[in-house]
This record gives C-alpha cells, structure tokens and sequence, in this order.
C-alpha cells in the first residue's frame, strides 16, 4: 500500500531533524512499513532534505522546492503551492492513499485528491481554529483558518482529532463533522527504562518559549522556594524568562531544544514533570513524562482532562488560582501516594497511548478506506 504524506505547510525534513522531532515523528511509519506500508513524504524543503540518512527503506522523500522555485515572499509561495499539486502528479506514481501530518496547508492534498482520485486522511494533533482565537489572532486569520477547517472537514473522507473535546469543539461550529475520528497522539512505551532514584528538588518542563507555555508563571510562583526548573525548549521569550529567573533568583536551566530520543532518557531521571501551559490538545510531552513515571503537575483544562485524573495518574493545579505552590508542596511529601500515582500513569500510556496501539488503529484506518475504493 502506497502512502503519500503531506507535511505540515512550509514545514521541511530539515525542519524536523533542527527541532530534534525526526526520529519520533518518522518512528510511527516506521513501524507501519512493517505491515507492507510504503510512504512518500511531500516536504517544503529542497534537496537538503534528501541528503538526511537513515530514513526507513520504506520511505521516500519528494521535497517541493526541488521541483518548484523557492520565493522568500510568503505571500509568492503561497499563489505558487497551488500548483504543487500538478507537479507532483507528474513524479509520484498514483498512490493508494493521501495523509496530511497536520492541517495547515491542507488545500494542497485536497487538490491532489481531486486530481489523483484518492482517498484522504486529515490528521490534526490539535485543533487549529481553537489554538488561533486562543492566541487572538486577527479576525482575517481567524476567518481564513475558519474556512481552512471546514474545507478540510468537506474533502477529507477521514479528519482525525486527538481528543473528544476537540471533536465536540468542532462538531458544534462546523458541518460534515460525521467524518471526524478520535486519535490520540503515541508514546513509543518500549524504550522507556525506569532509573532506580529520581531528581526530586526539581522540576522538569518541556516546551517553546512562547506566551501559551505561561513560563513566567512557574518561574514567579518557584521564588523563595529551594526548587529549581529544567527547561528543555526554547523560543522567542528566552530573554525574558532569563531575566525574570535572575530577577527572582529561581534557579532555571535552559536546555534548549534536544533530540526526542535524549528526551525519553531525560524524562526518566525526573520525578516531577510540570506544565503551566494556557491551553493544550493532546500535548505528546504529558504523554511521554507519564511513561516515564514521572508525577505529572499540570494546569488543568479540557483537553488535559482526558488524559489525568486528579490524584490518579497526575495532579492538577490552577494558574488561575495560583495552587501551584501549595499543590507540589502538600504532596512532595506523600512519598506512597506519589508511588501509585506514578504506576497509574505508567499504566494509563501503556493502555491507551502505546506506540503498538495507534499503529493498529492507523493500520485499520488506511485498509477501510483502501477497501472502499
């Protein structure tokens, strides 16, 4: 079965190896190529895409800009992607199935469909909409990522979500919503090995440097504490939050951005994982701090709701109340309580969220629309 895989618009291979994303993000189709999967990856890069090693033998790379000029106007690249479609259909065999790694940029696949006759996937880890009137976009953008929405949700024959809340979300503002499946994001749980002693006077925090992540509220509410905070990441506040550390004399480390496979390894050595994050979809770094064992202190909201349970497999705090604090402080010392809850989450991952999982599910998804032909 031949799958072409549409990345993330102006997103290229190189873009996914600089941000340390690549061998977590190529793993998933790695292990669907043992179940006879072939894929093409459509990428915005240029031949320095090709040159990456180590891909899986069952993956090969188109980048767009090998074949198409580059502009370094936006507003160029984005008249002249409407013709990506018709390129491609002269370098890629017809495929079996067509999958976007996310929405943005969808109207190119949706094109290519139309064109080829395939069967489409639309994978969205988050709802964009919702994340753009959360970060206050412009009514134009917001207008234009409405549209985008409901034109992926007209032409997809499947529109995936990472979580129900994000399925009711748009189920009440959109239409042909009967097409939208819950799929949550994976956790690849066989490559976790648990440490025997774990840090426990700091917290572990992975993330961008930027407003949704709500950073300055951890490192203020940290102040006069003997706590110190890890921050894998980084981003366009990283000044900033340097400063207001210092200010505050919070002992941070900045870690900058890391390999996902130096991630998993980090995860382990933590005890306590935490996030302040605004809003959050199906976040992949909760995931993956729970299969790890850590003890997972998290602003509570909707989508996070789906995944802990309060006291269970995580503990919620509120950045609007400001119980940070006083939640990590009353129960660091609930050494028991703390045991189970990081068994639980272990446990969670493994049943809902493993690797071996969402591959079946992925599996079944592209034999039903093949199928249908």
């Amino acid at each position: 079965m031949h799958i072409v895989l549409f990345f993330t618009y102006d997103i290229s291979l190189k873009d996914w190896e600089s941000s340390g994303l690549l061998d977590r993000e190529v793993k998933l189709y790695d292990e669907l190529s043992n179940r006879e999967c072939k894929f093409t990856f459509i990428t915005y890069g240029n031949d320095s895409d090709l040159s990456i090693n180590n891909l899986p033998k069952n993956i090969s790379i188109i980048p767009i800009y090998k074949y198409l000029k580059y502009s370094k106007y936006k507003s160029f690249r984005l008249l002249k992607s409407f013709i990506i479609p018709f390129k491609l259909r002269k370098v890629i065999n017809r495929p079996d199935l067509i999958k976007t790694n996310q929405l943005n940029g969808c109207w190119i696949p949706i094109i290519y469909k139309i064109i080829s006759r395939r069967k489409l996937i639309i994978r969205t880890g988050f709802d964009l909409y919702q994340f753009s009137k959360n970060q206050k976009k412009s009514a134009f953008k917001l207008v234009l990522i409405y549209l985008m929405t409901q034109l992926g949700l007209l032409f997809a024959d499947f529109y995936t979500v990472s979580s129900s809340s994000d399925k009711k979300y748009l189920s009440k503002r959109f239409v042909f919503t009967n097409k939208i499946e819950i799929r949550p994001n994976w956790v690849d749980t066989n490559k976790i090995i648990q440490q025997s002693e774990k840090i426990k006077n700091r917290l572990l925090s992975v993330g961008r440097l930027e407003e949704q992540k709500n950073y300055e509220y951890l490192i203020t509410a940290l102040k006069g504490t003997d706590v110190g905070l890890d921050i894998v990441g980084d981003g366009s506040l990283r000044d900033k939050l340097e400063i207001l550390a210092n200010d505050n004399k919070v002992d941070v480390r900045f870690l900058g951005k890391m390999p996902n496979s130096k991630l998993l390894v980090l995860y382990d050595k933590y005890m306590y994982f935490v996030s302040s994050s605004l809003y959050e979809g199906n976040p992949k770094v909760v995931l993956e701090a729970m299969s790890s064992g850590c003890i997972v202190l998290i602003n509570k909201n909707r989508n996070v709701e789906e995944i802990i349970q309060h006291k269970k497999n995580g503990l919620f705090f509120s950045v609007q109340d400001d119980t940070f604090l006083d939640t990590f402080t009353s129960w660091r010392k609930r050494e028991g309580d703390l045991k189970k809850i990081s068994i639980d989450a272990m446990k969670t991952i493994q049943n809902n969220n493993s690797l071996d999982i969402i591959v079946e599910s992925e599996n079944k998804d592209y034999l039903q629309l093949v199928n249908e032909e």
